[in-house]
């Protein structure tokens, strides 16, 4: 592995596609694809950052040839060491985990410390004090706002309770994001994830059946006449309520940065 141009951005080292698939031995095809395909699992700030218009021509004006973007790129994608492992993940070759290791020990963590500096007056060791104790309890605050978040996740993921449609368009908007049965419907048929036309209409495409996102629920309705009917209804499973939540606030995060 080559020596890595060193990137930071938001205080901390990240990686484009390019060094992330040149380090693991890869094609950068492939991260996107791995990305695609897993993007429920990556979530913006964490695992990403997205750089678009002023942003991402400043960024472009001082990257080194070597690693040069091209001009027509509409969007340029920064790794976090957390994004790094998620895509060692995806490959989940002998190469990966050994080069994401290296990448730890000898990128991610290697920006030089601060040095800290010393009180040299009991009023400056007070404050000090004050501000520490402050920052702990905002990590404390945080780690109690996100545990209950996390193992809600886990538990709807895992879940037999599934929802309809219009129920999940009610728990996408408490997330934030405005939208209701209708737009979501149409959303939902115009990116693949629900059959556009035919007997099947509205109802869940291969593609969301071989991802666990969605199943069918089939009943018998009985007619006035003493005839009966099969019905079908779309149900969205646990699973699917976690990646589509997410893939909205993905969505919220990217109208932002699309807004100056």
């Amino acid at each position: 592995m080559n020596e890595l141009k060193i990137i930071e951005y938001q205080d901390q080292r990240v990686l484009l596609t390019s060094q992330l698939a040149e380090s693991y031995e890869t094609d950068p095809r492939i991260i996107n694809n791995n990305f695609n395909r897993n993007c429920e699992r990556y979530e913006l700030g964490k695992h990403f950052y997205v750089l678009k218009g002023k942003e991402l021509v400043d960024f472009c004006s001082h990257q080194i040839d070597e690693y040069k973007i091209s001009p027509k790129a509409r969007a340029v994608y920064l790794w976090t060491e957390r994004g790094a492992f998620l895509h060692a993940k995806s490959l989940n070759t002998d190469k990966a985990w050994e080069v994401y290791d290296s990448l730890v020990e000898h990128y991610f963590k290697s920006r030089e410390a601060k040095p800290s500096m010393l009180p040299t007056t009991y009023k400056e060791a007070l404050l000090q004090l004050v501000a520490q104790v402050e920052q702990n309890e905002k990590l404390e605050l945080e780690n109690k706002e996100l545990k209950p978040k996390a193992q809600f996740a886990d538990a709807v993921s895992t879940s037999e309770n599934s929802c309809l449609v219009g129920e999940l368009a009610k728990i996408i908007k408490a997330n934030g994001y405005d939208i209701g049965q209708k737009r979501l419907f149409e959303w939902l048929r115009e990116n693949g994830y629900l059959m556009r036309k035919g007997e099947a209409y509205n109802q869940p495409t291969q593609k969301s059946m071989d991802l666990g996102l969605m199943k069918i629920k089939k009943g018998v309705r009985q007619n006035p006449d003493g005839s009966s009917i099969t019905t079908v209804t779309t149900k969205i499973t646990g699973k699917g309520q976690i990646y589509f939540v997410n893939k909205y606030m993905k969505l919220k995060e990217e109208e932002k940065l699309i807004c100056f």
